[in-house]
């Protein structure tokens, strides 16, 4: 073994992968491995988040059964089997090959048992690269006021700041549309549209549910292309707290 043993292509990600992030957890898909000194494999893990965001982290076996040891305190049983041990022949091609294989669907079936990835030893482990995060995560009609006013939809959006802050905001889509201008005088065109605006039966399951998966794609597409909140509106659109603060630590004679 002398560098990299296998690649799938660092440009292409398998539909699979792409189809659990939709779903709404993390897709998971080794794509190298490669010798490292003392006779190792490093496994080279690319990742997706429900947001879609995707990123390489580079891992050995031993680093994911020292994760499994930890996740196995809480999840306990619910954990799926990791791939066995091998004393002697651990880079044989067949070990190799057989071992990413049991890895991707070990990991795959960790990411379905902490879809969320509240476990701070998973957190350290896939390490996510921080930025901002929105998620969709409840919706409520309001009924109009009067025959005349049509009700409107308002979504409860969870936003995830870079440090793991996290708090709820509610907006309708119209919120969405006034918001979208100025975004795009600012992101360009790369920012995805907007879901189709309703005319009738904008409170049929069916439009909100397709809704809320498009408003989720569009905010998160913003947030990507703007990681550090430069745009105003768009800070003032997720209700960004202040998170800093100040105290007098001590004093100073003039």
């Amino acid at each position: 073994y002398h560098g990299s043993l296998h690649a799938r292509g660092w440009s292409r990600l398998s539909e699979a992968v792409l189809a659990m992030a939709s779903l709404g957890r993390y897709g998971v898909e080794v794509v190298e491995k490669t010798a490292v000194r003392g006779g190792h494999i490093a496994y080279t893990i690319r990742l997706t988040s429900p947001q879609g965001d995707t990123w390489s982290i580079c891992k050995r076996y031993c680093e994911i059964r020292k994760l499994h040891r930890k996740l196995r305190s809480r999840f306990s049983n619910a954990l799926p089997p990791m791939p066995a041990k091998k004393l002697w022949g651990s880079q044989d091609h067949a070990v190799v090959a057989e071992r990413e294989v049991g890895l991707r669907h070990y990991l795959d079936g960790v990411f379905q048992v902490d879809t969320e990835v509240q476990t701070p030893a998973l957190r350290v482990f896939i390490q996510s690269p921080r930025r901002y995060t929105a998620q969709v995560v409840g919706h409520a009609i309001v009924q109009g006021h009067s025959l005349l006013e049509s009700g409107h939809t308002m979504y409860t959006i969870k936003v995830t700041n870079p440090h793991g802050k996290t708090w709820d905001i509610r907006k309708r889509y119209s919120d969405f549309s006034d918001l979208d201008p100025r975004l795009r005088t600012s992101l360009g065109q790369g920012l995805p549209p907007l879901p189709p605006r309703w005319t009738y039966g904008n409170q049929d399951p069916e439009v909100i549910a397709e809704r809320r998966a498009g408003l989720e794609q569009y905010l998160n597409a913003a947030l990507r292309m703007d990681r550090e909140l430069v745009n105003i509106a768009l800070r003032v659109f997720l209700q960004v707290p202040n998170f800093y603060s100040a105290r007098i630590v001590g004093t100073e004679a003039e």
